[in-house]
């Protein structure tokens, strides 16, 4: 399998002035401890692309922002509309404003765990210094990007740290350990129906995860699968009745639902593949795309209408 490097473009083009800006670490005291105190990565500058258009605190201000971190197993994809203008406009119809996250990817040299875990907090911080309040962001990630929200929201629950209002899974690889055992990538049952080949898992997985990572890949903190967890944030999460880590994905769910005082939600597209949401209109799945969309706005205003009384 070829594999390549996605370097990070931190420099718009004249068509992305103002849609791509800059993500700054956060200059809040404490933010970065813990797991992300880490000898070698350090917080960097990435960047971010807001989809329909910025955040305008006149306009925007107490409307849902969308904080969303893609898929591609850690070592492709990008903010920009050429690879994820697909699920941004899925989730600007359905959800609100998003802010598209280009975080490090394990492809590129000081991408390994938990560069995309500060990178998350970064882009977290970052809506808070706009001025968005805590209850106004949801927080979304598909496939890998699902992964990162997961330990995202495990991060401010050990820091007892307040969180976003909601989170969104898409197909969220949440067990990578488990990833690498032949009843998922060869003899799954969903292996005819999924488009993904076990060399790019491997090579994410290995990446992410390599031998000098301050954990191991059955940590919770790389496979979140079998170690739920309480959060303050409700969550909502997908997997679909054809993709290879739909078994993974519904233990995930079904573990944090017995967790006391958490608010899980679980949807299922079941003739769809992995990943509809990034790539739904290639995978020829834009309805049961169209279909999870929906069904996420809908459980968005559940909790907000309980979250009123």
């Amino acid at each position: 399998m070829l594999r390549v490097s996605t370097p990070l473009i931190l420099k718009p083009t004249a068509r992305e002035k103002e849609l791509l800006v800059p993500i700054t670490p956060s200059s809040t005291p404490g933010v970065y401890g813990g797991i992300c105190d880490d000898k070698q990565i350090k917080p960097v500058t990435i960047c971010g692309y807001w989809y329909p258009s910025p955040y305008n605190p006149s306009e925007d201000k107490g409307k849902k922002v969308v904080l969303q971190f893609h898929g591609g197993a850690f070592v492709i994809g990008d903010s920009r509309p050429s690879q994820s203008g697909y699920a941004a406009g899925l989730l600007t119809r359905h959800v609100g404003k998003t802010l598209m996250v280009s975080y490090r990817l394990s492809s590129n040299p000081g991408g390994r765990f938990p560069a995309a875990l500060q990178d998350a907090l970064s882009a977290l911080y970052y809506l808070i210094d706009l001025g968005v309040e805590y209850s106004d962001i949801v927080v979304s990630g598909d496939s890998a990007g699902g992964n990162i929200v997961v330990a995202l929201l495990r991060h401010l629950s050990v820091a007892n740290a307040p969180g976003p209002s909601a989170a969104l899974l898409w197909s969220p690889w949440v067990d990578v350990a488990k990833s690498f055992t032949p009843e998922i990538l060869y003899q799954s049952p969903h292996r005819w129906t999924d488009y993904i080949p076990p060399a790019f898992a491997i090579w994410g997985a290995n990446t992410y995860c390599p031998k000098d990572a301050p954990v191991n890949m059955h940590d919770r903190w790389i496979s979140p699968g079998p170690h739920p967890f309480y959060t303050k944030t409700p969550m909502w999460i997908q997997g679909n009745g054809q993709e290879i880590l739909f078994e993974q994905i519904k233990e995930f769910a079904n573990g944090m639902n017995l967790v006391e005082g958490n608010k899980i939600g679980f949807h299922n597209e079941e003739t769809a593949s992995h990943d509809i949401l990034l790539v739904g209109n290639v995978t020829g799945f834009e309805k049961e795309a169209e279909n999870a969309a929906k069904a996420a706005a809908e459980w968005l205003k559940l909790q907000q209408f309980i979250s009123t009384k």
